[in-house]
């Protein structure tokens, strides 16, 4: 990803020149966002900021308001979420949680994600996880590609975020004279652990600026270790091209399943992680080309999963005797 590194991004935002900003002083919580679980510490952070900014992209201004009026007390969590359809969401706890949060607090909300009206947002929607699932070299191929046009986008989005702080930061002064008092503005933004990049780059350019993380130690699927190894410039080999593949059609699968024996996230990609290491690349390799397989590729992975489960499940209930 060395070529891309550098791109160039033009904030959306112009800056307000009648208010001085205040130094800012800058926490990111990292954690996941599964379920209400997933919240961690996040109300005593949220407490020590003057300034919230959470992860949402495709944000827009009809967002943004509704957060806004929840902290302001004029909406209520339960409205919130039906309002912006998040009542029927996979991640419905964790953002019934944060309006829960911010309620009645009166906070500042900003967004520095990419906004749904923007370029980037057609370039996300287009890349898509569509194997064809007939043909092993043509798969890998096709995974490593899609891989790379997703890190390249992630570095593009983080950039992003990091010109929006400043000019968003202008805007808030604006329309919240009373900060422009403050010795330091102290921001949190609530981000999934897998940007960890924002906060090296923000480091670098020398803010003020401190991490935390709410689960440790952190676990990520082999999709996100190849999309960050990507965006650290690190190499990513083939095994790991092929466990990001297997790992998310496991995940496609086989999601029911692990949601039924825990409702916690990291638990669920700790055994997304466990069922991938079951195979050896060869292994993963040959469920495309195995004879015996009639029902093609799908067929043969929900079966060998399932075989090797139970073989792993009887040798935890032989061990634990």
């Amino acid at each position: 990803m060395k070529e891309e590194a550098g791109i160039q991004l033009e904030s959306d935002t112009k800056k307000p020149e009648n208010r001085e900003l205040p130094p800012l002083s800058i926490e990111i919580y990292y954690s996941a966002h599964g379920n209400a679980k997933d919240i961690g510490e996040l109300q005593e952070k949220f407490l020590e900021a003057d300034i919230y900014v959470p992860e949402w992209i495709g944000t827009s201004l009809k967002v943004l308001e509704t957060y806004q009026a929840v902290s302001d007390g004029r909406k209520t969590p339960a409205e919130a979420v039906i309002e912006l359809h998040l009542d029927d969401s996979k991640m419905y706890g964790y953002h019934l949680k944060r309006f829960e949060i911010i309620y009645g607090s009166h906070k500042p909300v900003v967004f520095v994600d990419v906004p749904l009206d923007h370029d980037l947002i057609k370039e996300y929607r287009e890349i898509l996880f569509k194997p064809k699932l007939q043909n092993f070299e043509e798969d890998l191929e096709y995974t490593k590609d899609f891989l790379l046009k997703e890190a390249v986008f992630e570095k593009k989005r983080e950039e992003y975020m990091i010109l929006q702080l400043e000019p968003k930061m202008r805007e808030v002064v604006e329309k919240y004279p009373e900060l422009q008092n403050k010795k330091q503005l102290k921001l949190l933004l609530s981000l999934g652990a897998f940007h960890t990049g924002l906060f090296h780059e923000l480091d670098k350019k020398a803010y003020d600026v401190k991490r935390e993380f709410g689960d440790t130690p952190i676990v990520f699927d082999s999709r996100s270790e190849a999309l960050r190894r990507h965006m650290f410039d690190k190499k990513v080999g083939d095994e790991l091209v092929l466990r990001a593949m297997f790992e998310t059609l496991v995940g496609k699968y086989f999601s029911k399943d692990f949601k039924k024996k825990s409702d916690d996230s990291l638990e669920q990609l700790k055994m997304l992680r466990e069922v991938g290491a079951l195979f050896s690349f060869d292994e993963m390799k040959n469920l495309y080309s195995n004879p015996e397989n009639k029902g093609g590729f799908e067929s043969a992975l929900y079966d060998a999963v399932n075989q090797k489960l139970k073989v792993e499940w009887k040798k935890q209930k032989n061990d634990s005797r």
